[in-house]
């Protein structure tokens, strides 16, 4: 038995980490492709993982309205209307103000959310005039001035 058994295991796990850390192509060369194909040829329980290629990039950023022209987008649709319609049918719509009694909200970025202002319109509803949407950049106010 060896004298030093901690020698031993530091040998046996360098050993392992090196397998891992090149991988053998069909033409022979080595590639630093971390434990990929190191699955034995012939063996059935084992995947290996591609890992440059097979998955798509990031998605092109030209098609369509961007996620912050579409929060816009619906910020537009909700002027006007009544308040409890806005809360009820939009996504991510908080109410911020109402006939300029301000509430409490969180200082959390949540790109995508709308926080409304309402004013009572004179026949007891209290309908959208104002929308902050966050955005990945910030803040755009929309109103129907605006």
């Amino acid at each position: 038995m060896s004298r030093h058994p901690t020698r031993l295991v530091a040998g046996v796990i360098a050993v392992l980490l090196a397998a891992c850390g090149a991988a053998t192509t069909d033409e022979g060369a080595t590639s630093d492709g971390g434990a990929a194909g190191t699955c034995l040829e012939g063996t059935e329980d084992c995947v290996d993982a591609d890992l440059d290629g097979g998955a798509p990039g990031p998605p092109d950023l030209d098609e369509g309205p961007s996620p912050d022209e579409d929060a816009i987008h619906e910020a537009r649709e909700l002027l006007g209307q009544p308040e409890a319609e806005a809360l009820e049918h939009f996504d991510d719509v908080r109410l911020g103000r109402r006939d300029g009694e301000e509430f409490e909200v969180t200082d959390d970025h949540q790109p995508g959310r709308k926080t409304i202002a309402t004013q009572e319109d004179g026949t007891g509803v209290h309908r959208v005039v104002e929308v902050v949407v966050e955005t990945r950049d910030g803040q755009e106010t929309v109103t129907a001035a605006s």
